[in-house]
């Protein structure tokens, strides 16, 4: 559960609503939904920077923007090489 706490360290992390945490030795899998995609930007940004979680390469694609300007997004970190 460490593993989720470091997900959640980030300072964006407090308008977070995790909808899906999926972690295996090799792979890290985040979704969840932010008030607004700049947030969304922030905490995937912030993610890379959590140094307990700096063995994985992240992939942090662009945020889905909902109607009510909402933003819903994914990142993936794999185990580097």
């Amino acid at each position: 559960m460490q593993v989720l706490l470091d997900s959640m360290s980030p300072t964006a992390s407090a308008d977070v609503s995790m909808t899906h945490f999926e972690w295996t030795p090799e792979r890290l899998l985040l979704r969840g939904r932010m008030p607004s995609a700049s947030l969304a930007l922030q905490y995937a940004n912030e993610i890379t920077e959590v140094e307990a979680l700096s063995r994985f390469a992240w992939l942090t694609p662009p945020p889905t923007i909902a109607s009510d300007n909402s933003a819903t997004f994914e990142l993936t970190g794999e185990i580097k090489p």
